[in-house]
């Protein structure tokens, strides 16, 4: 572990000069700029409008089912995903240190190995006052975080608050800078055969992730790799004819966006798609996606079998190889593709 040394008091003159020259600059860039991390600068409100909330995750997540209807907000480096809903159908596995939100509109996949920090935090952002519980990792990466909206329970908010509040109210933070990565294979030392033919018998698409780990495959090279009639890249440009496409059919998809601690997906029709820069959005009411598909390097049709036939989804990624965002069609376990899905992306791939 590293201590974080820089003076905290100089750090929040910077930041706060930052903020008054760049009003519209998001936190996370505000970070980089000034050579921290986003926790950091969130800790830096601590005694004023943020307060550290202790490591209690499984309890803090079965807790915010009272805080009734919210907005959650889960990003990597490329995307950012924002769900409106309710928390429901909450199931937490200790010994495996996951847990699972399976509502119908707040839909979670989550790993609490890297979370280290959490805030219970109030901005002033557009003149609205923001509430919000704010979970980061040990570098001081956001993870996800919770809005209260207007019908939000604003008294089991502060309830919770009261409840989780760590003795520890400390501006200063424990920062590492690196989580340890196990090391992949490369392309030459695979056996792309025995690669394609176990690729081929896959029962379930969670059987993916099983087979990159047994090969020891970065997920790029594992697809470069493939079958061609199993995973093809595509220009990235299309992914918004994609969101077109299914918002005048009216077919319902699926958005998975994460980070190591959490996946966080949106089931559903979408209907606002907007282009605005370097930025593709999904500006509707329940459900905003933002993506920044101008640091997109890599675009994929991936298809896996599975015992209900063929998955097809649209894949992007960075210039590192992270995951930035999957596209699905909807579906639940034992019922085949949608026919319309398909149809989509093979429109997409003609053109």
């Amino acid at each position: 572990m590293l201590a974080n040394t820089i003076n905290l008091d100089e750090l929040k003159v910077q930041y706060n000069n930052l903020k008054e020259e760049n009003t519209k600059l998001r936190i996370k860039d505000s970070a980089k700029v000034l050579g921290t991390n986003e926790a950091q600068l969130v800790a830096l409100g601590i005694g004023e409008n943020a307060t550290r909330l202790n490591q209690s995750w499984e309890e803090i997540i079965n807790r915010i089912k009272d805080l009734g209807y919210v907005m959650c907000l889960t990003r990597n480096d490329t995307c950012v995903h924002e769900r409106k809903g309710e928390f429901l159908d909450i199931s937490i596995n200790k010994d495996h240190n996951m847990g699972t939100v399976l509502g119908p509109d707040i839909d979670l996949r989550i790993f609490f190995r890297t979370w280290t920090f959490a805030f219970a935090v109030t901005t002033i952002a557009h003149n609205r006052t923001l509430e919000s519980l704010q979970f980061f990792d040990g570098k001081g990466d956001s993870i996800f975080k919770v809005y209260l909206q207007d019908n939000s329970n604003r008294d089991a908010y502060l309830k919770l608050i009261e409840e989780f509040k760590t003795d520890d109210q400390s501006k200063e933070l424990e920062i590492i800078e690196s989580y340890p990565q196990r090391p992949n294979k490369t392309i030459e030392e695979t056996d792309v055969n025995l690669f394609r033919q176990e690729w081929a018998n896959l029962k379930d698409t969670h059987d993916f992730h099983i087979l990159l780990s047994k090969f020891g495959l970065k997920r790029t090279d594992a697809l470069s790799i493939a079958d061609e009639k199993f995973a093809y890249k595509i220009d990235k440009s299309k992914t918004q004819e994609m969101l077109e496409l299914s918002a005048k059919k009216q077919t319902e998809i699926m958005v998975f966006v994460g980070n190591h601690g959490m996946i966080q997906i949106h089931s559903g029709k979408v209907k606002n798609i907007r282009p605005i820069e370097e930025w593709l959005n999904i500006m509707d009411p329940e459900f905003n996606m933002h993506l920044k598909l101008d640091e997109i390097t890599e675009s994929w049709i991936v298809k896996k079998p599975t015992t209900d036939g063929i998955v097809t989804s649209l894949e992007l990624y960075d210039a590192e190889g992270n995951l930035s965002v999957t596209f699905f069609g909807k579906r639940k376990p034992g019922m085949p593709e949608l026919v319309e899905w398909r149809e989509i992306l093979d429109t997409i791939s003609k053109n």
